[in-house]
């Protein structure tokens, strides 16, 4: 909607534009706070939003699979033949020793191949085949499909022609060092490569000629591929046919290599399984410390989101500066967040029931715990609000001896005959308590703050609700404030027009009296 376009102030001398903007700026000031109150509003629901995709983050990729028993079982395969086959772990082994005699290597399917000798140097591949010995065409006949070559071709775009039709002769040509090298792109027995042409000059750049054809008479030559064949191994006295020479066995990728024997000994690696575990510990440190953080971000109330006006009158940098004040502290003491952070603390620090053995039923009894290993004083790891520390030598120790308990910790599953809810949750192991509970903490924020697939406006979440009635009543004080400014003009141009006429009554009174004098 196009402006009024005003003339304001030409009787009186006012500046009405002024005097209205003063006079609405008191007015502004209850919407002024709507639209600041929104935007706060924004950047706390933004900041849940970045706490719960951390929390999200966490679950998915440390947390899922430290509920699980693979990271505990992790082993370490060792050879004494490496020269053999190359082994690398994928699954869970169940036995210590896998004793393997290769007694014969599996062959592979082949694609069929044919390579010539042609009189063209390597160097002169970009070369007219002219040059060569080629005199006005030869025509290449590839599984059927016919193809022609001219003496004004190169060995590289004659080389691309045969490539041109290779989705239909299954035939792909390259030249390499003077040869021209022709591969099926299909392999085993049915796989081939039949060419036809006429045996003459021409044929002899390409190394085709065939001296047992008489000149000039069609020749063929023709190459097939080659059927796979199953090799033969005994694992620990079972004798088996292998398709390919890799190969996958309780858990184990074999890789052949030579028709040999080897044993392979499988054995808990002690060294993965503390770096899982303690990738798992420092994950855990940071996201609580980012969360932390965020609860105790100072709030400057001096600084709030500023007004388009105000930006106006402000660079970006100083705009940036203000408002890194002005979010500041949106989470300042959140409940939801000190209630999640208050819930991983006790889910880390409470008893495993059912362990079976008393020694090993809290993480403290394996090394890890709120307290440096040569901490004096328990009080001085209050500040570190719930950060937990690694005894490396205790926990090494605990995974070297007493493997299964350390496992049982993390993901243990409470027994079959528990119903009790509050039984259930004593029983079950650490990690897995977190993996449900991570996922409630996820749910509450969901509800209160949505997440990015949802609008800013919608009734799926609290503040989404929020914002709606906020947005509403910003929309309905706009227009309140867009009705009195015009009001205001209106007063203004009738005080205009009052003092024209007035003006207009003065002077013709003043003429009126000077006629009759």
């Amino acid at each position: 909607m196009v402006s009024p376009i005003r003339f304001s102030g030409l009787v009186s001398g006012l500046d009405t534009d002024s005097m209205v903007k003063e006079l609405m700026k008191a007015q502004r000031a209850p919407l002024n706070k709507m639209l600041q109150k929104k935007q706060l509003e924004t950047w706390k629901r933004d900041a849940y939003r970045e706490m719960n995709a951390l929390l999200l983050d966490f679950r998915l990729n440390t947390v899922s699979d430290m509920r699980l028993q693979g990271p505990y079982l992790k082993k370490k395969l060792v050879s004494d033949n490496e020269g053999a086959a190359s082994i690398k772990q994928v699954g869970m082994p169940n036995l210590p020793t896998y004793k393997v005699t290769v007694n014969t290597l599996a062959t592979e399917a082949e694609p069929a191949r044919m390579d010539t000798t042609t009189t063209v140097a390597a160097a002169d591949s970009a070369k007219n085949l002219s040059t060569a010995g080629l005199s006005g065409s030869f025509e290449l006949t590839v599984n059927g499909t016919k193809i022609t070559i001219n003496d004004t071709d190169s060995m590289e775009s004659a080389v691309k022609k045969i490539n041109e039709q290779t989705s239909k002769t299954g035939v792909a040509a390259t030249f390499f060092n003077g040869k021209l090298i022709f591969s099926s792109t299909s392999a085993g027995e049915n796989a081939k490569i039949k060419l036809e042409y006429t045996n003459d000059d021409n044929a002899k750049v390409f190394g085709l000629f065939d001296s047992g054809v008489t000149a000039g008479d069609p020749a063929t030559k023709e190459a097939q591929g080659q059927k796979s064949i199953d090799g033969s191994v005994t694992i620990n006295g079972v004798t088996t046919a292998i398709s390919s020479n890799k190969f996958t066995f309780d858990g184990i990728e074999f890789e052949l290599k030579k028709a040999e024997s080897f044993t392979v000994n499988s054995m808990q690696d002690d060294e993965a399984i503390f770096k899982s575990i303690k990738g798992f510990i420092d994950k855990y440190n940071e996201v609580i410390d980012k969360i932390n953080k965020k609860i105790s971000e100072p709030r400057y109330k001096d600084y709030q989101p500023l007004l388009e006006e105000e930006k106006s009158a402000l660079d970006e940098k100083q705009i940036e500066k203000w408002e890194e004040k002005a979010k500041s502290g949106v989470l300042l003491r959140d409940s939801v967040l000190s209630s999640a952070l208050t819930e991983m603390r006790q889910i880390f620090s409470t008893v495993v029931a059912g362990m079976g053995d008393e020694n090993f039923d809290t993480l403290s009894d394996i090394g890890i715990s709120t307290a440096k290993a040569d901490a004096k004083f328990s009080y001085a790891n209050y500040m570190e609000k719930g950060k937990l520390y690694i005894d490396e030598e205790k926990l090494r120790k605990a995974i070297r001896e007493n493997g299964t308990q350390v496992m049982d910790l993390f993901t243990k599953n409470p027994a079959e005959t528990t119903t009790d809810k509050d039984q259930m949750l004593r029983e079950t192991g650490i990690a897995k308590r977190l993996y449900n509970s991570l996922t409630g903490m996820m749910s509450k924020i969901t509800d209160i703050a949505g997440s990015s697939s949802m609008g800013d406006i919608s009734d799926s979440y609290s503040m989404g609700r929020q914002m709606k009635t906020l947005t509403k009543n910003i929309s309905t004080l706009e227009l309140r404030m867009k009705n009195m400014e015009e009001r205001y003009y209106r007063q203004f141009t009738a005080m205009e027009q009052a003092m024209s006429k007035a003006n207009s009554q003065s002077s013709w009174l003043a003429q009126q009296f000077s006629s009759g004098r």
